[in-house]
């Protein structure tokens, strides 16, 4: 990978509390999906979800503002929250996908995407 690539995948990963997957490890882990609005973001695999939490409750106590991470597929996302977004977390067990790394350098993604 290109080296410019791979800092600015570290930093969304140290940004963003993404802890690395290992790409061989099939075991179950649990998948956050947020809700803000009316759109659905699952999150990355790995996602510091308390942290997320946290930076919405502070853009919100500011009076709005932008709050990023990585969603499932390594696409960053910056959304824009303030008083009066309604913010919904979904927490389910599923089996690891090699693919959601966090490296936001490395997108991909899935033939259900399509069908949205």
């Amino acid at each position: 990978m290109h080296a410019s690539r791979r800092m600015n995948a570290d930093v969304w990963t140290e940004r963003l509390g993404v802890s690395s997957v290992d790409a061989g490890e099939r075991t179950p882990v649990i998948r956050h999906t947020c809700t803000i609005g009316s759109t659905s973001y699952v999150l990355a695999q790995g996602l510091g979800i308390d942290h997320l939490k946290t930076q919405m409750v502070e853009a919100i106590r500011s009076g709005g503002g932008f709050v990023d991470f990585v969603v499932f597929g390594n696409r960053g996302i910056s959304v824009l929250v303030s008083p009066g977004t309604s913010i919904v977390f979904e927490t389910a067990e599923v089996d690891l996908d090699d693919r959601d790394t966090g490296d936001v350098a490395r997108p991909f993604t899935t033939i259900d995407e399509w069908a949205l």
